[in-house]
């Protein structure tokens, strides 16, 4: 991997506390699982799980250009599933091609926004002058790093198994652990929960 300039040197790994490589599969991480991660308890299942498809499949989309067959393989599914689901979650593809970011300035948006909460996560322990030095770079230091950043997004199947298993858990915790109650916030039933918990091993 080329090595990445001085700024992002100097500013990240001195003043943030965090190597570039940590940084790198940070990005990676985030950009993989951050759909998976957005909080839809207070929507029965089946609306989250709509939801989660449609932010997934527009992300999907944008991140490559409104083409559905290079989507369709990052995605791990086949071009009439991609059309009949987003069909589904009233995804326009055609308004996506008029209207979407480049991808390039699309990782840039997300990058940017990764590494500020990062900085207001170790902002007590480095001083104002090297923060605001990290906020007067950041649109530089953004757009270095993005150049060396691949477009990531998880396989469609593994994304839904992430997505479940984030909605479960969080609606268990919520529900104090009852599946009964559990069932009741979800719309599913009872088994339908307690299968769930089997199947993606929630304790």
């Amino acid at each position: 991997m080329v090595e990445l300039n001085s700024i992002v040197e100097e500013v990240i790994n001195k003043h943030a506390g965090v190597s570039i490589k940590e940084l790198n599969k940070t990005i990676s991480y985030t950009l993989e699982n951050r759909l998976s991660s957005f909080s839809l308890t207070n929507l029965k299942y089946k609306d989250a799980k709509k939801s989660f498809q449609k932010a997934y499949f527009q992300e999907l989309l944008t991140l490559n250009l409104g083409n559905i067959s290079k989507a369709a393989k990052k995605a791990g599914l086949n071009r009439r599933q991609i059309h009949r689901i987003c069909s589904e979650v009233g995804i326009d593809q055609k308004d996506i091609r008029r209207q979407m970011l480049k991808p390039y300035n699309y990782l840039k948006q997300n990058i940017q926004e990764i590494i500020e909460e990062r900085i207001e996560f170790s902002k007590d322990s480095i001083n104002k002058l090297s923060v605001d030095k990290i906020y007067k770079k950041m649109p530089k230091i953004a757009d270095n790093i993005t150049e060396f950043i691949e477009d990531r997004i998880e396989p469609y199947d593994d994304a839904i198994l992430t997505f479940e298993k984030h909605y479960f858990q969080e609606i268990l915790i919520i529900a104090n652990n009852s599946p009964n109650k559990a069932a009741e916030m979800a719309g599913l039933s009872k088994r339908s929960i307690l299968r769930r918990m089997q199947t993606l091993e929630i304790a």
